[in-house]
């Protein structure tokens, strides 16, 4: 049976590594260095159990993660480069996520653009949620 510590520790940086990600976190960072991008990091996670008429509790347990990535302050104006970069990264992290073998089944639900904000400054980004189970 996955333990909330084995979901959260699959996505810190001695287990998972995407490609053009300079600096990854273990979790949310308090502020972000220029130098540091593009950062990633573990975020909010959750867990639960479905439907029991199905399956035992263990193989029946899901985990979702938001995994985050800034890649540059917004405020540098290079929307163009930000852009592609972001796209460059949303294609290694779903590579990256294939990697992660603490459930049977990781379905990356989305990858999406976004702005995240760290300590006050909004960064280009993207935003992952996560799915894991051990029944399909």
């Amino acid at each position: 049976m996955t333990t909330f510590q084995q979901w959260v520790d699959s996505f810190r940086s001695s287990n998972l590594t995407v490609t053009g990600i300079t600096r990854h976190y273990d979790n949310p960072p308090n502020s972000l260095n220029t130098a540091d991008l593009p950062a990633a990091w573990p975020s909010i996670f959750s867990g639960g159990y479905g439907d029991y008429e199905w399956s035992c509790n263990e193989l029946n347990e899901t985990f979702t993660m938001s995994f985050v990535v800034a890649c540059e302050a917004v405020n540098q104006n290079n929307i163009p480069e930000n852009y592609e970069q972001m796209v460059d990264i949303a294609d290694n992290l779903r590579t990256a996520l294939n990697t992660i073998d603490v459930t049977t089944f990781i379905r990356p639900l989305q990858i999406q653009a976004a702005t995240v904000t760290v300590a006050g400054t909004a960064y280009y980004g993207l935003v992952c949620t996560i799915e894991g189970a051990n029944s399909a």
